[in-house]
């Protein structure tokens, strides 16, 4: 057993006599959580968390940027030659880029992955908008 398999067994073991202590009555539920926040706090976030906050940090910073930069044109097009909604005017971009991708035409760099991710960021988005407007989440809820 490596090092962090041990942790990781030592952690759930952990865990399994706090939730017994708690059945039991001898902790409140109130006494777990805050032994739970503390494991929590002292195992702190692996390198993949980080990095994963890292790069979100990254895609929401140049959303932002285009976003002051290009007004809100993605959620709310002007529709001046299509009538398209945000979310079908989304899905053309996504297939554009896509198309430019597969064709050769088009490099697959850092600015078109972050590009593409930009705008399924933002599809997402234009969905809750609709689903909200239309008073359901379609499974687009909170996550």
């Amino acid at each position: 057993m490596t090092d962090y398999q041990q942790g990781s067994y030592d952690q759930i073991n952990a865990t399994l006599c706090q939730l017994g202590r708690l059945r039991r009555g001898e902790i409140s539920l109130i006494q777990f959580e805050e032994w739970l926040r503390s494991v929590q706090r002292t195992n702190g976030p692996s390198e993949t968390e980080k990095d994963i906050t890292e790069v979100c940090d990254e895609i929401r910073d140049m959303l932002i940027k285009k976003n002051r930069s290009y007004g809100d044109s993605a959620l709310k097009p002007v529709r001046i030659f299509s009538k398209a909604d945000a979310e079908a005017g989304l899905m053309v971009r996504i297939d554009d880029k896509l198309s430019r991708i597969q064709s050769g035409n088009g490099d697959f760099g850092e600015d078109t992955l972050l590009d593409l991710l930009g705008y399924f960021i933002l599809l997402r988005i234009a969905r809750k908008r609709k689903a909200l407007a239309f008073g359901s989440d379609h499974g687009l809820g909170a996550r």
